[in-house]
């Protein structure tokens, strides 16, 4: 308990509960990034080893209680291809799947699906690269990799986009109330935002 002279305030801790697991994972599996959307979770997977391939997630409908695992083919590209992240776009109505790990199996995939059941391949990123995340916001999905990003108005087309002077290195990205936040963790530190959809950033902290 904490006083002051306000009030008190006491912490309890929480109980781990009864959740149910996710699909055992193989050696060397790791899951990836988790997103939401049409009353489904999709949880990605990679490996951390080589061959990283895995090219599967994991998919809830029952708010998490139980789970199934899925491959998707299209993912699977020369033995070294991982879901590495995943996001829903709500105003197009889709999940996509972003592949890639590790500099030296960079990759240009995506794919799509609107029930994260059936799955076809996206269309291509502009670059082959280590892609690290894929995130939606403001009608598009922006993918985004070390000092870059593409972006996405219907889940299967990409462009290039360009953060200007802000040249990040292990990025991460957030949307909310029309804004875009940046915030970098290594070469390139700084937080940047776009009130534009991407297309201009300034350094904000």
């Amino acid at each position: 308990s904490f006083g002051g002279a306000s009030g008190s305030l006491t912490i309890t801790p929480a109980s781990v509960g009864s959740g149910v697991n996710l699909p055992s994972l193989g050696t060397n599996e790791q899951y990836g990034s988790v997103c939401y959307g049409k009353g489904i979770y999709v949880v990605s997977k990679y490996k951390s080893v080589s061959p990283y391939t895995v090219s599967k997630i994991a998919v809830s409908t029952d708010n998490g209680s139980t789970w199934s695992d899925s491959t998707i083919p299209t993912m699977d590209i020369g033995g070294h291809q991982a879901v590495i992240s995943c996001a829903y776009g709500s105003s197009m109505d889709k999940f996509v799947l972003l592949g890639s790990f590790g500099s030296s199996y960079a990759t240009d995939t995506t794919a799509y699906s609107t029930d994260a059941i059936t799955w076809s391949a996206g269309g291509n990123l502009p670059a082959v690269d280590n892609w690290r995340g894929v995130v939606y916001g403001g009608g598009k999905f922006i993918a985004y990799k070390d000092g870059g990003f593409a972006y996405s108005t219907n889940g299967t087309t990409w462009s290039s986009g360009s953060f200007g002077s802000f040249s990040p290195a292990s990025l991460s990205l957030a949307y909310g109330n029309g804004v875009w936040i940046g915030c970098s963790t290594g070469n390139g530190y700084g937080t940047y935002r776009s009130l534009d959809g991407g297309s201009t950033w300034s350094q904000c902290l």
